[in-house]
């Protein structure tokens, strides 16, 4: 099943008139040029004319041109006419209005993505963490550069000194990508979260700390810990207090519940499928709630956070504009490095969680976003980015593991967005 779908964000302009129905105009003279199977709105209408004004946020509505946004979004149905990916749902929106969808594909077999599917976000769950751990600075409990070896006793004592939240937060703690082999047969192949995290306090770093870029999902991990010690209870507890309902996040989760795992789109392609300890699909994995690869959401609630982290005015309980700004701007300087065995760059631009398309080249963020745009990869197919200069959300969530046709697809990532950038008229 194939789907198309646009939203309208413009419903009063800043005259005060009701604008929807040139937006709505505008729309149809936009369909006239895209050819596709199937056109209806979120709620199953099919007359556009009774498409719903959806806010995101509350924010001003910016601009909306819509026919290179349509243009941009035909893009997805390609990705699925050749293969790419069995789904896949985008949002795009700006200044807290919805500006446009897409959900088109199979989320499971003959189960179609729809709006409100939620996919595996893979490593955009670090974002989450990362904000859980800037709440808890925000509120004076803790500090960038100490070291948290308070919170973290476990570590290895000749390691505590150089280890700060900084550079956990950044991935320059020198500490590896995750678990070796020797780790992984001491645990089993279905270990308990707390199993992981107790090896992960007992890796040492494998390149001096502070001296280059180098991913990790052990940083975040660890950083799950100090939540849990500094915030006074379980990590996915404060996550859903500070992060989670603060914005209206009901559909987000780590971990997912049960009842809701009928509902999920299935990762294609994963490392041994139908194993017990598959990634994504397992229920073991499912369950784990890992605090850097285990969160589930819909497009449109990514697309929320996002908006949120954009936000000039405070979202009561959640993050104030001065930690934001703290947040996603580069902490790392004019250091190199990358994501092993994945990506490399002479600077590898990071701030607090995000990582920050600076001048990468052949970034999945796109040549024609700001060096400032600030988001996440997921290696279940999942891309999330904000540019502060543009006031852009861009989300896009796909169902195949990026270790697939990893470089088609990353350059296929870069077109659609220099596609949504491209589709504005200022």
């Amino acid at each position: 099943m194939r789907t198309f779908v646009v939203e309208l964000g413009t419903g009063v302009d800043l005259h005060g008139k009701d604008s929807t129905s040139a937006a709505i105009k505008a729309v149809r003279n936009c369909f006239a040029h895209v050819s596709l199977p199937g056109l209806r709105s979120v709620a199953g209408l099919t007359d556009l004319s009774q498409m719903r004004v959806d806010v995101i946020l509350g924010a001003p509505a910016g601009p909306l041109n819509p026919q290179p946004l349509a243009s941009a979004l035909t893009l997805l149905q390609r990705w699925l006419d050749e293969g790419l990916t069995p789904g896949v749902a985008a949002v795009v929106a700006r200044d807290g209005r919805l500006l446009g969808e897409f959900y088109g594909g199979s989320a499971d077999r003959e189960r179609p993505v729809e709006a409100g599917t939620p996919f595996c976000l893979a490593s955009i769950t670090k974002l989450y963490t990362a904000a859980a751990t800037m709440a808890l600075l925000q509120d004076g409990l803790l500090a960038l550069d100490e070291s948290p070896v308070d919170l973290l006793p476990e570590l290895a004592e000749e390691d505590r000194a150089q280890l700060t939240l900084r550079r956990l937060l950044t991935h320059t703690s020198g500490l590896p990508l995750d678990l070796g082999p020797e780790e992984q047969e001491r645990i089993g192949p279905t270990p308990s979260l707390e199993a992981i995290l107790d090896q992960y306090a007992r890796l040492r770093p494998v390149v001096p700390p502070g001296s280059q870029v180098r991913y990790s999902n052990v940083n975040y991990g660890l950083l799950a810990r100090v939540v849990e010690r500094a915030g006074g209870e379980p990590f996915g507890a404060f996550l859903r207090r500070r992060v989670f309902d603060p914005l209206g996040l009901t559909q987000t989760s780590l971990p997912p519940p049960p009842d809701s795992w009928d509902r999920l789109a299935r990762v294609a392609d994963t490392d041994d499928s139908g194993a017990q300890h598959e990634s994504f699909n397992s229920a073991w994995w499912r369950g784990l709630g890992l605090p850097y690869g285990g969160a589930v959401a819909p497009a449109r609630e990514v697309a929320r956070f996002l908006t949120a982290c954009l936000a000039e005015r405070p979202v009561p309980g959640f993050l104030t504009p001065p930690t934001l700004e703290l947040m996603t701007h580069s902490h790392t300087g004019e250091l190199s490095g990358g994501v092993p065995g994945f990506s490399s760059w002479a600077r590898a631009d990071w701030g607090l969680g995000p990582e920050l398309r600076g001048e990468k080249r052949l970034h999945p963020f796109g040549d024609l976003t700001s060096p400032e745009a600030f988001g996440h990869l997921g290696l279940s197919g999942t891309m999330a980015w904000a540019d502060p200069d543009s006031g852009l959300v861009c989300v896009v969530l796909t169902n195949r593991q990026l270790t697939k046709d990893t470089a088609r697809r990353l350059v296929a990532f870069c077109r659609f967005s220099n596609a949504v950038a491209g589709s504005l008229p200022e």
